[in-house]
């Protein structure tokens, strides 16, 4: 594990000490975090017992972005994009796709609205994007049929879950490493 993944990992168990503090038995250590959930907009007009009261329905989500936000980033997404970018940049493309059938798109809208209309995975190349198969994602060292997938909505340019997309990252990563879909 790199130190900036290692770094990732360390915030992410903040995270869920942090939620954990908020719901916890020890009113002030639930205080305490409710302060620190208070940087975040959608508790900027509730006072701290609002915050405390309101701990069944904080996210884990919500305690990423204020660890995010405690080291400077906008957000918990910011955070793993710039924290890990040598994972992130590993092609998703290799010269074997071009033996399944891909829809090409100029454009991230394009791709997005046909991916949801007629499935797929949207996956990036250089500047373009692409929407493509099960089997051409085998061909990347991914297993098309991993959950992480569907919590990502099936999109590796704008996924809707970050740390499924960190996961399948390190999946693609590893394969790549062993010489698989390059």
């Amino acid at each position: 594990m790199s130190d900036d993944e290692a770094l990732v990992e360390r915030c992410r168990r903040s995270a869920r000490d942090l939620q954990r503090d908020l719901g916890g038995p020890d009113p002030r250590a639930a205080r305490a975090a409710a302060v620190r959930f208070a940087r975040l907009p959608r508790f900027a007009n509730d006072d701290i017992e609002a915050i405390v009261r309101a701990e069944p329905s904080v996210a884990r989500a919500e305690a990423l972005d204020v660890i995010a936000a405690e080291r400077g980033f906008d957000d918990w997404r910011t955070l793993v994009t710039r924290s890990l970018p040598e994972l992130l940049a590993v092609p998703v493309h290799t010269d074997r796709m071009g033996a399944f059938v891909n829809r090409w798109f100029a454009t991230y809208g394009e791709a997005a609205e046909d991916r949801g209309r007629d499935g797929g995975f949207l996956l990036p190349y250089r500047r373009q994007f692409f929407v493509t198969v099960a089997d051409a994602v085998r061909e990347i060292g991914v297993d098309p049929n991993d959950p992480d997938w569907a919590r990502i909505g099936h999109d590796w340019v704008r996924p809707l879950d970050v740390e499924a997309h960190v996961r399948l990252c390190r999946a693609r990563r590893d394969a790549w490493l062993a010489g698989i879909g390059r």
